[in-house]
């Protein structure tokens, strides 16, 4: 055997040894996996040596020099090349009955070829390495030219304090990986950068100010009674009964770790290459299209009952498959595919109804899925264990495979519709029920686990290994029991109290995987690790908990971003009886004889009809199709079929010309989505109101009048005197009448109402909490008027003045049905700021009063969570949306039926962060929301608005760039049929739209031989794909990655069934270029023979696919967000959504101190640029900031210029804009083509 090279590493050790207060007691071991060596201390010979045999430590100023403090010589095969290694460097314990030796220093030795790759991947991008972090500690501030490689390479063998504290924030479960590409990017870009170096440097001050065994001390596993936990078998050197001794990070670690840990988090969530690694994303539906002439999907039947489910978009990583709905008459059992995105475990649980929608207690002839009787305490009378839903992505690099689980539902008799809860670690809506079982089972098979793995360097390249174990019923079994032991009578507070309960996980996590009990799960984990090496690991299994802990608070501050971790505790997903919808639309009663409504006819420019089913809570469904050719009266008569029963839901339909723009319009109220007696189906009927001024790219927006006040008759409209005023204008003097913010504006558009908020001086108002007596200082007020001839009729203002920044929002959309006893919904809120807890209270607009309480009881509708709310909206589904700027945060709360006392108010789930990537927002300043249900966020730094459904979920909706042209002949028939064919994947691999990465030439007779070879699956992992391969089971295809030779020296293909992907190769000029074969798709046939949108849901991305003629399709890139048109130095204020989806944005260039900086663009619903409305294009300045639009596109602005209102307190103007009459070619698309 060739003997192994010798590397000799050095070691910055000179903090622990200058701040210990006492003898060393033995000799200093170095420790990689299994294998210890003894340090040496340098000399002032050696460390000359070292310096000119070391490129790294060469550039240390001589100052630095006596911090290269030891040495030790190891061979070169101790290190993985394919994996990462733990290291260590340990002192013996001054007390010889602790078998636990002191713990100076540890890190991850990242495999040298990929740190090397990475820093060639930099120069190539940059051309500039940059100082790394290590070397710029001890001031290092530039690397000579041409030697960085060099460098890099010899800097692997300097250990510092740095690598420590890099070590601690990699035990992140959102940043830890398995994977040596993955982890090189996250340590080095993330954790090491330039951004973190600041708040990385002061862990690493705090360290080394705790001295010798300070910040890591040596304490027994204990559980939540603080009861120390014993081995409860054998292994290794340990026996049965010993206590389980661990390494605990002390509190001023713990502290340390915050900033560096929340900044690592923020950047590699927005980093592109951690997809599918560090993070997911899944694209969100907020409505489905029924294409005239293609056949409803969801057709699953129950006996003469048809199934669906109610809402279909992705719910924090948990996403459906709503096709896969069926029902088995024989066994009377409901089936459904589910896949579990992110990296954490669920328990899944069933809960009935009747047909009345009444939970069903004690369902008859169900049979606990539990086995034994130990888990039948996990079901309720009502809530029936499934089974647990483990994850389809890796788990901190250990691949799994990406198949989903298929639920199979005892379906009682009496049901009706089930709900599915699925339980596990979250930071919201809990359920002590159903998320107990998640819990647990993530902590200790999705972080702690996991983490022994990559602690003890097991080999874990096949899905099956790990997917066998996580699926181990016994196991599961016992670690359940176990955790439910150690969290004790706190159980139900600890899953309400997600840092403590990982917390408790952190310090317990080591006793927990020993513990009497766990002995099959030591058997399973020895088959790759060996004794040694999992008993090392043990003492620091926990601190990936507590990686967690920390990160789940900065979550809760909103000061980082984590999706997994940010999940709320319990899912849902409803799955209902289906129902046909017929939807009957006549003309215009008033186009036909009078009296006879019979005779009307459709408007004469009418050439398409959209109609959308708007359910609240719920997805939209939208069909749309031709008008009549010539005049005629026949009724537009359509049926949407496989729509959900029960809820309630509205139609929205639109008559359009062959431009776009609005004949007329219909929208129901409000009704029961539930069909009459035993019928299949339901029928709404209407007629629709002709006509709209239309939107084309000549259209102005023209001032017609403001609000003012006059004393004998309050507030009117009063015509001339376009407002001027700009933020020049603003003050915040507190002596006179100054106005110094315009908060919001919004509008009820069934009631004609508009509500708004300011802050200003000179309101006469006394102060919320401070007396009755009026003061004129700066404070917050706002105010109710009606937009019709008389806006005093419906005028409310505030009793109080406030403080804290309040937010007023209402209902936009909603038109209740008669028979509900109100004529407007009462879903209009503002935000109570005081105290910090920003609760949701109501504004009654229909109680006839003229003051707003602000001193009353209200009762809270929901709370957000973070300090400050910049803007709202209400949803039409149910939900309150809030926006916070500085933190970059969305928070969603979904209203309860009524309003609850404030300490049981539901919070806000917060969601989303920093970034740029879709899914993230940069300093979002506004939102709107559209006919469709899409919420709207514009953002002010991305320059952009980007589309959200009410899970989070980023929605594409917004045409980009064009990508290809695909020849249509062979693709049309499986488009139309929703088929992602053969030719279809061709043609995504030769326009390089599925290309993953490039391999060496050399590697061709390899393939050809389709032989899969250690090093060709080395390759594949240095570009970041990680091919499955079994050890135990080399020649089993489901587990091990395998070669298809298609053309010998041309191309071939890589099947991974274990992860059920698949890779094509094909010979380019100068490389083999790999692509991914796109296996999990859909295709939304939006128009037949027209327009398709593709959905890859592996990746993320969306594809719009044209019909440009018969012999071409256009594809274009399919976004969620629309960049926008403004000049560079554009600030943008807000954005409003009329009823059909148009998008209207107001800006300002410079500081907006001039009248002719201000501009309104107005967008179509695809994102395409329509028309501006500034000075210096045909317009007039709109000095405003805060805007809305109504039903007929009519606008209303919130100006800078003040009047004096009642009893002269200081009141901002509202203007009135109208569009102009159409001028002009239009080029407008019809709304719906998003």
């Amino acid at each position: 055997m060739t003997p192994s090279a010798v590397r000799i590493l050095h070691f910055d050790l000179s903090q622990q040894i200058r701040r210990s207060t006492r003898a060393m007691p033995g000799p200093l071991s170095f420790h990689a996996g299994s294998r210890s060596f003894t340090l040496q201390p340098h000399t002032p010979a050696t460390r000359a040596a070292a310096r000119r045999n070391n490129a790294a430590l060469a550039l240390l100023p001589a100052a630095q020099e006596a911090c290269i403090s030891h040495f030790v010589e190891v061979p070169e095969d101790i290190f993985s090349t394919q994996r990462l290694t733990h290291l260590r460097v340990t002192m013996p314990s001054e007390d010889p009955a602790i078998y636990l030796p002191e713990l100076l220093w540890v890190s991850f030795h990242l495999p040298k070829a990929y740190r090397l790759r990475h820093l060639q991947n930099r120069l190539a991008k940059s051309g500039d390495a940059g100082v790394p972090s290590t070397l710029a500690a001890y001031g290092v501030d530039a690397l000579p030219r041409g030697d960085a490689e060099q460098i890099l390479r010899d800097l692997g063998d300097f250990a510092t304090p740095l690598d420590v504290a890099k070590t601690l924030v990699f035990h992140c479960p959102e940043l830890a990986s398995y994977d040596p590409f993955t982890a090189t990017i996250v340590m080095e870009d993330h954790i090491a950068s330039d951004a973190n170096s600041l708040a990385l440097n002061q862990l690493v001050n705090e360290i080394g100010a705790q001295g010798q065994n300070g910040w890591a001390q040596i304490t027994a596993s204990t559980d939540s009674a603080g009861k120390p936990m014993t081995f409860g078998f054998d292994l290794g050197d340990r026996k049965a009964g010993e206590q389980v001794l661990i390494y605990q990070l002390t509190q001023r670690t713990s502290v340390a770790l915050k900033s560096p840990i929340a900044n690592a988090l923020r950047s590699a969530s927005d980093d592109p290459r951690l997809q599918g690694r560090s993070w997911s994303v899944q694209s969100g539906v907020t409505a489905f299209n029924q294409p005239e002439g293609r056949a409803a999907r969801v057709r699953s039947q129950r006996g003469g009952l048809q199934w669906t489910l109610e809402d279909v978009t992705p719910n924090s990583g948990l996403t459906s498959d709503v096709g896969s709905i069926a029902f088995n008459n024989t066994a009377r059992t409901l089936s459904l595919d589910v896949k579990n995105h992110f990296l954490r475990t669920l328990s899944a649980f069933a809960q009935f109804f009747d047909v009345e929608g009444n939970v069903i207690r004690n369902p008859s002839g169900w049979t606990s899925q539990l086995p034994g009787d130990e888990r039948r305490q996990y079901d309720t009378d009502s809530k029936k264990y499934l089974e647990n839903i483990s994850p389809v992505n890796a788990i901190m690099g250990i691949p799994l495979p990406g198949t989903a689980t298929g639920l199979n539902i005892p379906f009682p008799d009496e049901a009706a519709s089930v709900k599915l809860l699925f339980g596990g670690l979250g930071i919201s809506r809990w359920d002590a029920d159903v998320d107990t079982l998640g819990t647990i089972l993530t902590a200790i098979f999705g972080y702690g686990v996991p983490m022994m793995c990559l602690l003890a360097g097991a080999m874990v390249s096949d899905t099956k290994w790990y997917h066998d174990l996580l699926l181990d019923v016994a196991i599961q079994l016992r670690a359940i029991a176990i955790g439910k032991l150690v969290m004790g009578e706190s159980l139900i507070e600890f899953l309400l109290d997600p840092q403590g309960l990982l917390l408790l996980f952190a310090n317990s996590m080591g006793g927990i995987l020993v513990a009497k009990g766990m002995e099959k799960l030591a058997v399973k984990l020895a088959s790759r690790i060996v004794a040694a090496e999992l008993l090392n690991a043990i003492p620091f299994a926990g601190w990936v908990n507590l990686g967690a802990s920390i990160a789940v608070t900065s979550l809760l501050l909103g000061v980082t971003t984590a999706h997994i971790l940010s999940s709320p505790a319990t899912l849902e997903l409803h799955v209902k009886r289906t129902m046909d919808l017929r939807v009957v639309l006549t003309p215009d009663p008033n186009h036909g004889e009078a009296g006879k409504p019979e005779t009307a006819v459709w408007p004469a420019l009418s050439a398409r009809y959209h109609i959308t089913v708007q359910y609240l809570g719920g997805t939209y469904f939208v069909k749309e199709g031709a008008m009549p050719r010539t005049t005629s009266s026949t009724p537009i008569d359509v049926t949407f079929e496989g729509l959900p029963a029960g809820g309630e839901l509205r139609v929205i339909a639109g008559i359009y010309s062959a431009n776009g723009w609005l004949c007329g319009g219909w929208q129901s109220e409000t009704v029961q989505a539930l069909p009459p007696g035993n019928s299949s189906a339901l029928e709404v009927a209407g007629a629709i109101k002709e006509s709209l001024v239309p939107l084309t790219s000549d259209t102005q927006y023209i001032y017609k009048e403001k609000i003012a006040y006059d004393a004998s008759q309050g507030h009117v409209w009063r015509t001339g005197g376009l407002p001027t005023a700009t933020q020049a204008n603003l003050s915040a003097g507190n002596i006179g009448k100054n106005l110094s913010r315009l908060v919001c504006l919004t509008i009820n558009q069934p009631a004609s109402q508009i509500g708004y908020a300011w802050r200003a001086s000179g309101q006469n108002l006394p102060l919320l909490g401070a007396g009755t007596t009026p003061e004129s200082v700066q404070m917050y007020a706002f105010q109710n008027l009606s937009v019709l001839e008389e806006p005093e009729d419906r005028m409310k203002f505030v009793n109080r003045g406030m403080v804290e920044q309040p937010v007023v929002a209402y209902d936009m959309f909603t038109k209740l049905p008669a028979s509900s006893g109100a004529a407007i919904s009462q879903r209009n809120f503002y935000v109570d700021a005081r105290y910090g807890r920003y609760h949701l209270r109501q504004i009654v607009l229909s109680d006839g009063s003229r003051t707003i309480d602000l001193t009353a009881n209200q009762g809270s509708w929901g709370r957000f969570p973070l300090e400050h709310l910049d803007d709202l909206v209400i949803h039409p589904s149910g939900y309150a949306i809030g926006l916070n700027t500085v933190q970059s945060k969305l928070m969603l709360i979904q209203l309860p039926e009524a309003a609850q006392p404030d300490a049981q108010a539901p919070v806000a789930h917060v969601l989303s962060g920093v970034g740029s990537r879709m899914g993230l927002l940069n300093a979002p300043c506004a939102l709107s929301v559209t006919p469709d249900g899409r919420i709207l966020i514009l953002e002010k730094y991305n320059k952009r608005i980007q589309a959200f459904d009410t899970a989070g979920n980023p929605v594409p909706c917004f045409d980009g760039d064009q990508l290809a042209i695909f020849p249509s002949a062979s693709l049309l028939a499986a488009l139309d049929a929703g088929v992602f064919s053969d030719a279809l994947q061709a043609q995504f691999q030769a326009n390089k739209l599925s290309h993953r990465c490039d391999l060496a030439l050399a590697w061709q007779a390899t393939l050809d031989r389709a032989v899969m070879t250690d090093a060709l699956r080395e390759a594949f992992q240095a570009e970041g794909v990680l091919l499955t391969h079994s050890p135990e089971r080399p020649d089993d295809p489901s587990v091990n990655a395998r070669i298809e030779v298609k053309t010998a020296g041309a191309s071939w293909r890589v099947i991974d069934a274990g992860q059920s992907r698949a890779y094509a190769i094909t010979r380019g000029s100068s490389s083999l270029v790999v692509f991914d074969e796109l296996r999990d798709v859909t295709i939304d046939v939006r128009e037949v023979g027209e327009r398709w949108i593709i959905t890859d849901h592996t990746s993320g991305q969306a594809y719009h696919l044209q019909a440009l003629s018969q012999t071409q399709i256009r594809v274009l890139a399919y976004q969620p967000f629309m960049n926008l048109q403004g000049p560079a130095n554009t600030t943008y204020v807000d954005v409003a959504v009329e009823s059909m989806g148009y998008i209207y944005v107001l800006s300002h260039v410079d500081k907006g101190h001039a009248p002719q900086d201000y501009m309104l663009d107005v967008y179509e619903p695809n994102g395409a640029h329509l028309t501006r409305v500034a000075p210096n294009h045909r317009g007039e300045p709109m000095c405003a900031a805060r805007i809305v639009v109504d039903l007929w596109r009519s606008l209303y602005a919130l100006n800078y210029e003040t009047f004096a209102g009642p009893g002269g307190r200081t009141e901002p103007t509202v203007s009135h804009w109208t569009p102009t009459a159409p001028g002009g070619e239009t080029r407008m698309l019809r709304p719906g083509r998003t």
